[in-house]
């Protein structure tokens, strides 16, 4: 059914044009039917930060939905922040309202282990039961740039239905793990929540910009793609997007009948990834120790304490070696890891 782009000129017509959109794709419905939202609280952020979606865009899909009876809003603790505190300033008070939906915190759910399968390998991963048998998923993400996987839309929120709380053990295969959990839980509906975009350093230390849109759509590679494009982002620099589109789960890409016409985002800043730094640092700079490492990267404070661990995690695939003499690291096979970063190609080309 293509993208729909429209323009927010205030918070209230958000809610009324999301409820009927919402009403629209969900209208055939049985009232029984278990219905998945999966918002952006990922941080103890509010809305306005550009770090959290937007709760206007939350009720107006839950007054769409309020003749069912199994509504639930779904999100899970992170590596670096528990739900519970994301949600105390996130503000979930409005969802008294709404008596049909439960708030849950997937990281204290009952869990079960799948296993699923990306291009690249196979992975045995620990869902909440919740997550099994739905009738439809409403994905609801916030517009950024992202320090791992450089931009976060639609298919970087599915990371979120993780129950571990040390997601940073995935980091390494962010690309190809969210290529398997489009396979495994793929959204019946998305809304990019644009109104406050987060550029920079996301998907927390970044900076909101005021871009005054959200996106629909029922494919969300096709949103990824027009959402990539809108803050001047080229889909195919984004490996996951890259190889979603790639695979044929975006379908006719490049025949997206888009909806609304709102002008780009300009100058939307997105930074190298951590990969891209590290591997830049380590071509320019081998045998760099890792306070060496940290004190080249241009990344937040909070951010580099995660480096350490992804240094060990290169060291441990055969990506990078570590001297015990020398406590340095250096590129061990160029070739094995363009093949795995290929956003890395052009600094080795350099």
């Amino acid at each position: 059914m293509g993208v729909l782009i429209e323009k927010v000129d205030d918070l209230q017509e958000v809610e009324n044009i999301v409820e009927n959109i919402v009403e629209s794709y969900t209208r055939n419905l049985a009232q029984e039917s278990k219905i998945i939202i999966k918002p952006n609280i990922c941080a103890p952020f509010s809305p306005e930060s550009g770090v959290t979606t937007h709760h206007e865009i939350i009720k107006g899909a839950l007054n769409a939905l309020s003749r069912f009876k199994n509504v639930y809003i779904v999100e899970s603790d992170t590596t670096s922040s528990d739900f519970k505190d994301n949600i105390k300033v996130w503000n979930p008070s409005f969802l008294s309202d709404y008596p049909n939906t439960s708030l849950v915190n997937l990281s204290e759910e009952k869990t079960s282990t799948r296993k699923i399968k990306g291009l690249e390998k196979e992975y045995n991963i620990d869902f909440a039961d919740l997550l099994k048998n739905f009738d439809y998923l409403i994905n609801i993400p916030v517009l950024k740039a992202h320090i791992y996987a450089k931009i976060s839309v639609g298919m970087k929120n599915l990371f979120g239905l993780l129950s571990v709380k040390n997601k940073s053990q995935y980091h390494l295969y962010i690309h190809d793990l969210l290529v398997a959990l489009l396979k495994e839980f793929r959204p019946n509906l998305t809304i990019v929540d644009g109104i406050q975009a987060l550029e920079g350093q996301g998907p927390i230390f970044g900076n909101p910009v005021g871009a005054g849109i959200f996106m629909t759509g029922d494919n969300v590679v096709e949103v990824d793609y027009i959402a990539s494009k809108f803050i001047g982002v080229d889909p195919f620099s984004v490996k996951y997007l890259k190889n979603a589109i790639e695979t044929q789960m975006g379908h006719s890409i490049h025949n997206i009948e888009v909806s609304g016409n709102y002008p780009t985002v300009k100058n939307f800043k997105t930074y190298p990834t951590l990969i891209y730094q590290i591997s830049y640092i380590l071509l320019k700079h081998p045998k760099s120790d890792v306070n060496s490492i940290l004190r080249l990267m241009d990344v937040p404070e909070q951010t580099k304490r995660n480096t350490p661990k992804l240094l060990q995690g290169l060291c441990e695939i055969g990506m990078i070696s570590f001297d015990k003499n020398t406590d340095g690291y250096e590129i061990s096979k160029k070739e094995d890891f363009i093949k795995l970063f290929p956003e890395t190609k052009h600094i080795f080309k350099n």
